[in-house]
């Protein structure tokens, strides 16, 4: 029985892949800045559970109050059945943090036409390549962007 053992140990310590080097390949490849949380955009707020019912000029009369919104996002579905109805959900970026911060402070979990808002600091929109390397892209390029003056 020993025999048969020592000869499996021998070959592991033989192979180029053994368990240490696979585990320290592992942690390095872990601890890599791409493999990070998204970080968070400061000045741009995600705002959702929004009632079906609450257009664009709602979520901007709801806001305005915290500083002037320099761009809204307003998501629709683009196809199927509830094509051009709203998504409940939008984006909006303020002109400084400050005022993203006192939004979210405020108006999370706020009962609006009897739904609580869920209100927080924005992602960075990141996707991966194939080598899974994380891209940043710009995130007009896939939703109705509203700039407002």
């Amino acid at each position: 029985m020993s025999s048969s053992t020592s000869a499996t140990s021998s070959t592991a310590t033989s192979n180029p892949l053994t368990y240490r080097k696979a585990q320290d390949a592992f942690q390095k490849q872990s601890s890599t800045p791409s493999q990070k949380q998204p970080a968070l955009d400061e000045k741009r707020i995600y705002v959702g559970n929004l009632d079906p019912t609450i257009d664009e000029y709602t979520v901007l009369k709801l806001f305005s109050p915290f500083g002037k919104i320099t761009k809204l996002d307003f998501m629709f579905h683009w196809h199927g059945p509830k094509k051009g109805t709203p998504r409940g959900y939008c984006f909006l970026e303020f002109e400084a943090a400050s005022q993203a911060a006192a939004a979210v402070k405020q108006m999370n979990r706020k009962a609006i036409k009897m739904r609580q808002l869920s209100v927080s600091l924005a992602n960075m929109t990141v996707i991966r390549d194939g080598n899974g390397r994380s891209i940043q892209i710009d995130p007009q390029h896939f939703r109705y962007s509203k700039q407002v003056l």
